[in-house]
């Protein structure tokens, strides 16, 4: 019999999957006290890590990435295999009133085995652009929220989709709310320390060498991710800067509400959370993203006016010096950042957490 109460979130591989899904997920608990969460993980460090500060179940399910099944499909197949029988098994043991994807490859069998056992499927699509995992799924399920305007047009089913925005979470958005944002607070936040983020740290430590005057009345907190925290942290020290380094911020909404310029990759989750709580930012898009999602993302907003645009390409002295031109302009400049702050707000959807809630409430078992 169908558990009324009880949904079940799949997916995940990064904080950009997830932390969409604990938005949904703790809006579903406060309108539901009595719902049962589960989020059925890849099993991931960074997934446990995210899931274990939240009060949800989670189950780790053994199964190969996507990259693996294709270069390997012999031994990949039957694992894959494997991992949707359980899935299904589980599914079938307590049924989920709702199954929602939330991207990457880890959320396939999940939304398989919800097709396969009739049960309604809503995904969560990030990006503009849908990647291979979603582009897939969205043929089986019920509806697909979209993060941009435009993401029918990409690669999805155009009736099935609903332009929602991407669900931030709540605590960004109470940190914020609360803080004091009639002055902005002189604090550069940079987030290095996501997958593919490397070349970020190097240039902005190349440009702490060469230009390490424009940052004596700046606070900067660096997030380096755990394999460049040691070397950077050293680097940091023999300076005479207000550098904090570390590599996970596990309290990123106290961070951002003392933050007045971010620098960072076009994750799609981290524009969403920049523009619903009004942050100006420069954004280098990962340019090994699939289906170079990362730049369209970042595009969005830059169109727009609330991000400064600066692609990698190939990295080296012409990617170092374009990153040092655009940096130097923002922290020279206070009221360039307030206004596109200002046209950071317009682009944000800060209630999309709600919309995408409200649509795995309707739906009902086919």
């Amino acid at each position: 019999m169908e558990n009324l109460h009880r949904y079940l979130f799949c997916g995940g591989g990064s904080g950009g999957h997830l932390f969409p899904g604990i938005s949904v997920a703790q809006e579903i608990k406060a309108r539901q006290p009595q719902s049962q969460i589960c989020f059925l993980t890849t099993g991931r460090d960074i997934e446990r890590r995210i899931l274990d500060d939240s009060e949800f179940e989670q189950i780790p399910i053994d199964s190969v990435t996507s990259s693996q099944l294709m270069r390997n499909p012999v031994v990949g197949l039957p694992s894959f295999i494997g991992a949707a029988r359980r899935v299904r098994s589980l599914m079938r043991e307590n049924p989920p009133r709702v199954v929602i994807g939330l991207g990457g490859f880890g959320s396939v069998p999940g939304i398989l085995a919800a097709m396969s056992l009739r049960i309604p499927a809503v995904i969560l699509e990030q990006n503009v652009i849908a990647g291979r995992a979603n582009s897939l799924l969205g043929l089986f399920s019920n509806r697909i929220c979209t993060s941009f305007p435009h993401s029918r047009e990409m690669r999805l089913p155009k009736v099935r989709c609903e332009w929602t925005g991407n669900p931030v979470r709540k605590e960004i958005l109470e940190a914020t709310a609360s803080s004091n944002d009639t002055k902005p607070q002189r604090q550069l936040l940079v987030l290095g320390g996501s997958q593919g983020a490397h070349e970020i740290n190097r240039a902005f430590r190349d440009f702490c060498s060469r230009h390490g005057e424009l940052l004596s009345d700046w606070t900067v907190i660096h997030q380096t991710g755990k394999s460049d925290q040691k070397e950077f942290q050293e680097f940091y020290n023999s300076m005479p800067l207000n550098i904090t380094c570390s590599d996970f911020i596990d309290e990123m909404g106290r961070e951002l509400s003392r933050t007045s310029l971010v620098i960072s990759r076009a994750g799609a989750t981290t524009l969403a959370e920049l523009a619903a709580i009004g942050l100006p930012a420069m954004v280098i898009p990962d340019p090994n993203s699939i289906r170079n999602h990362q730049y369209l993302n970042a595009n969005y907003y830059a169109q727009r006016g609330g991000v400064d645009l600066v692609e990698e390409e190939h990295g080296g002295e012409e990617f170092y010096s374009r990153f040092h031109r655009v940096l130097e302009s923002l922290l020279n400049d206070s009221d360039k950042l307030t206004k596109m702050a200002k046209k950071q707000r317009e682009s944000g959807k800060p209630d999309a957490t709600q919309r995408v809630v409200d649509i795995i409430l309707s739906q009902r078992k086919l």
